[in-house]
């Protein structure tokens, strides 16, 4: 939902190969560069309760002045500063926002030399941020517990949650004994949603992970959402990352029957700039109102394209303003899990 209003203290963020400026808007949503070098630049806005806009802009001397537009919505890669807090008992390898430095461990990535790459920036939170080898920074003698701001889901109908983690535990004596947990909590109860431990599938990657919330806790206008890791005796080396959140609608009201493996949705290029193609094949019968459905970070369905086959690939040209938005596939009771896709200039 946009409102046309200036929105106050949002992020505003330009960077370059060479450059990288950052303001906040002042009280009318007005900001403000007063000297910027000739570039191309990625141009990022970003406030917590409103869709991150992220576009490519060519900034020089003739360029005006710049409208951005945000949208209402939970949305947070990392790329500026929206409020999440760490809070450590550990000597080393704290919760830390920044650029993933890479560390190995026998030739397995420790800590990831990259975020989701996915999102807009390359910035993610990742556990003890410096250091050359797996055992340089890494969590230590304790635990260490990322909070996000507080976000209302008592508008939503049917919310979900949706994150990128990391994790990786190894060396040191014995079995590896370490987790990194993920949970909710609504102001008056704090639940567990996932536990991943070092014998994990998909450890030292980033894993896209998407949680129906009432599932878990009943949603209010009080969530959080909690990341805690730790290294407990016998030590090992524990890496952690977290990255890419953000809250969408669910299909309320449907039976719904995420993809298995004879579904699948491909959506590319991804970001893209006017066209995207969208290869697809179903597992069921196709019904009469199969459809490709397009919404934004909020659930919102902006496009809707009729399906005639049962698979096959569809190009679209959709006009839509930047932004991050989601292609899920409907037929009858069969909904595929929902891609990301990225419109930029």
């Amino acid at each position: 939902m946009t409102t046309g209003l200036g929105i106050a203290n949002a992020n505003v963020k330009i960077v370059s190969s060479d450059y990288n400026l950052q303001t906040t808007t002042d009280a009318s949503g007005n900001f403000n560069f007063p000297s910027v070098f000739t570039d191309n630049y990625n141009v990022i806005a970003s406030k917590w309760g409103y869709e991150t806009s992220c576009a490519n802009q060519t900034i020089n001397s003739v360029t005006g002045s710049i409208t951005i537009q945000l949208s209402k919505g939970y949305y947070d890669d990392f790329s500026t500063d929206l409020g999440w807090t760490a809070a450590s008992t550990v000597t080393s390898g704290a919760w830390e926002r920044g650029v993933p430095l890479g560390t190995f461990n026998n030739c397995i990535p420790a800590n990831p030399g990259l975020d989701d790459t996915t999102d807009c920036s390359n910035m993610a939170f990742v556990t003890g941020n410096t250091g050359v080898t797996a055992s340089d920074q890494d969590v230590d003698g304790g635990s260490t517990m990322l909070s996000s701001p507080i976000f209302n889901l008592s508008t939503y109908i049917d919310p979900i949650i949706n994150y990128s983690r990391w994790f990786y535990n190894a060396g040191g004596t014995g079995t590896p004994n370490d987790s990194l947990n993920i949970y909710l909590n609504n102001g008056s109860t704090t639940v567990l949603v996932e536990t991943v431990t070092g014998s994990s599938l998909l450890n030292s990657t980033w894993v896209q992970k998407s949680l129906k919330v009432s599932d878990f806790i009943s949603p209010t206008t009080t969530m959080k959402v909690i990341v805690r890791t730790a290294d407990i005796t016998p030590g090992h080396i524990v890496e952690a990352g977290f990255d890419k959140f953000y809250v969408v609608e669910g299909p309320a009201g449907i039976n719904e029957h995420l993809s298995q493996n004879n579904s699948s949705v491909n959506v590319y290029p991804n970001p893209f700039t006017n066209e995207i193609a969208v290869t697809y094949e179903l597992k069921n019968k196709l019904t009469v109102d199969a459809s490709i459905i397009i919404t934004d970070i909020t659930g919102k369905k902006v496009l809707s394209y009729a399906l005639t086959q049962i698979k096959g690939t569809v190009n679209i040209n959709p006009t839509l303003n930047n932004g991050i938005y989601f292609v899920r596939i409907i037929n009858g009771d069969e909904v595929i899990m929902p891609v990301k896709i990225l419109k930029m200039k």
